[in-house]
């Protein structure tokens, strides 16, 4: 088993590194892509302000096409919901239905980003505790498990929230334990059962933050949640240690994360999560793509060429994710398309 893992390392960080040096051929890259992608996928997200602006036209989907496959993107997420925002239908079941032409997976998303009540903690976070919040949320799962046959929830299904409505019903439980308990029954109730009586075929992720020791304060229950969801996917975001804003995170805690929540998770766990800035060696050649990285604490990396470090950012924490089981790693894209004649998706505020 041991030398299976280790030959499977090496041929990913093969493949890895073909993907880098030949970044700039789009056809090569999307085909070596394409039949390695049991390998090692790489996958991105649309939000749905993505699809709104981008993917409501002919032209912008054909854009984001080519963006990917000059990429080597081969698995793209479709999202419905995120930040009191739901893209339309119409749109959403035409870009899906381009991109699987195309030969690309399709999969759905929602961020759980102002939904019903707020709390009075964490900005954009909800109180799932309010009944409107919960109906709201089931209502967001049903349409989306409507379109898609797969949903990934992206890293805010939790609440901070200590409002009067909160502390009536926390009673005597320690916040930790309340907050568990409630997001494990909404989770049920609100988001697992109601999207699977919509689409009995709907396989939904939940994606964990790169919290650790943080989780259950935030209603994150790693293990009830994992049993209960499909798949899982896991937060390894890591950046520069020095940073002042977003940094304090060592970039070996994206390996030890990964093979914490891939043992409770098991064949289960599919992706790391967050990957986006230290992948951008598969990015498309543009100097434009330089404020990626810098944007969240991320420079790019020393041991690459002077040139590609204006086009990518090789962090530690990739091939942490990678050497610790992750094979699906995703690169979120840019927000918005430029006007030049090298069109590019800004990054999404994640």
């Amino acid at each position: 088993m041991m030398k299976f893992k280790h030959s499977r390392y090496i041929l990913v960080s093969a493949l890895f590194i073909a993907l880098t040096a030949l970044q700039s051929e789009a056809q090569p890259l999307w085909d070596l892509a394409k039949e390695n992608r049991g390998l090692l996928k790489i996958s991105t997200l649309f939000t749905a302000q993505n699809v709104r602006d981008h993917l409501s036209g002919e032209q912008g989907i054909s854009d984001a096409i080519s963006w990917c496959k000059k990429t080597g993107v081969t698995h793209v997420f479709i999202e419905a919901y995120r930040d009191s925002y739901t893209a339309e239908q119409k749109v959403l079941e035409n870009a899906k239905a381009k991109f699987e032409a195309e030969g690309f997976e399709v999969s759905g998303c929602v961020t759980t980003t102002k939904i019903g009540k707020t709390s009075n903690g964490w900005n954009g976070i909800s109180c799932y505790t309010n009944k409107e919040t919960q109906n709201q949320l089931q209502e967001i799962f049903e349409y989306t498990a409507s379109l898609f046959d797969e949903i990934m929830i992206d890293d805010f299904l939790f609440t901070d929230c200590e409002c009067d409505e909160c502390k009536q019903a926390r009673g005597n439980k320690s916040w930790a334990d309340y907050r568990c308990d409630l997001m494990v029954r909404v989770s049920r109730d609100r988001i697992l059962a109601p999207a699977r009586k919509i689409n009995p075929n709907v396989k939904i992720i939940i994606k964990y933050p790169q919290w650790y020791d943080d989780f259950h304060n935030r209603g994150y229950e790693v293990l009830r949640e994992t049993a209960d969801y499909d798949r899982i996917w896991v937060g390894t975001e890591t950046r520069d240690f020095d940073n002042q804003r977003w940094g304090g995170k060592v970039q070996y805690e994206a390996y030890y994360i990964m093979r914490w929540l891939g043992e409770i998770g098991g064949a289960k766990t599919g992706g790391g999560r967050r990957a986006r800035r230290t992948l951008r060696s598969c990015a498309q050649r543009s100097p434009a793509c330089s404020s990626w990285p810098n944007s969240y604490g991320a420079r790019p990396s020393k041991a690459l060429p002077r040139r590609s470090r204006r086009t990518a950012t090789l962090s530690m924490s990739s091939m942490y994710s990678i050497s610790s089981g992750c094979w699906d790693c995703p690169l979120y894209p840019r927000r918005k398309l430029t006007p030049t004649p090298k069109r590019h998706f800004s990054r999404s505020t994640l």
